[in-house]
């Protein structure tokens, strides 16, 4: 989460939704959305922050508090001038919350690459070492995919999808006869690539559908 630096947001940030109120019914379904910055207004005075959604439309106001306790700053801008003085009109915000790529650092993949060893040699210690290799790749794409959308752990959707995921994966690890040919250091990446595509291609279109579906209530 960025800390802002200042008492004011500036226009053209990128907010998400962390908290909503279960009391008002405007509230539903808004969690995980994501709205940009607007522009303020000299009559609302700076305490009154105005949201822009995806159509580009300033469609709801919240106070700079709510900012900091109900929604996580995605992207912090860098404008100055407030009331958008001499300034193109704000585009409109995507559909789809961007993929947090910047949480995958060295650390995290080293911490990634001892998880997935652990569970490929104990594949094949009751195995062979194809079917170690083999489990090594779907574990590491499991673990970084959970990772990369540890922002959706608390989604019901998200872990039944995993869990049928990992499901389809089993059959594959077990009834395939794995070869134990050597593949290098770079062959496998293009199998890697594949098996990210499957996991969390998925994932990333339910969220999409999701997501339209909010914003079309």
């Amino acid at each position: 989460m960025i800390e802002t630096p200042q008492s004011v947001i500036p226009p053209l940030s990128v907010v998400k939704v962390t908290k909503v109120i279960d009391s008002q019914r405007d509230s539903t379904g808004q969690e995980g959305r994501e709205f940009r910055v607007g522009y303020y207004r000299k009559r609302d005075g700076l305490d009154w922050v105005w949201l822009v959604d995806d159509q580009g439309n300033y469609c709801e106001t919240v106070n700079q508090e709510m900012i900091k306790t109900h929604f996580e700053v995605i992207s912090l801008s860098t404008e100055t001038e407030l009331f958008g003085v001499n300034r193109p009109v704000i585009e409109a915000i995507s559909l789809v919350p961007s993929t947090p790529w910047h949480r995958l650092t060295r650390k995290v993949s080293f911490v990634v690459v001892l998880c997935a060893m652990s569970i490929a040699i104990f594949v094949w210690s009751h195995g062979y070492q194809g079917r170690g290799r083999a489990a090594y790749i779907f574990a590491s794409i499991f673990i970084t995919t959970i990772w990369l959308r540890w922002d959706l752990r608390k989604k019901f959707w998200f872990w039944i999808t995993l869990g049928l995921l990992a499901a389809a994966h089993l059959p594959l690890l077990f009834l395939i006869r794995w070869s134990n040919e050597s593949y290098g250091v770079y062959g496998l990446v293009p199998y890697a690539l594949a098996d990210f595509a499957v996991v969390y291609g998925p994932i990333r279109l339910l969220e999409m559908a999701i997501a339209r579906r909010s914003q079309s209530r």
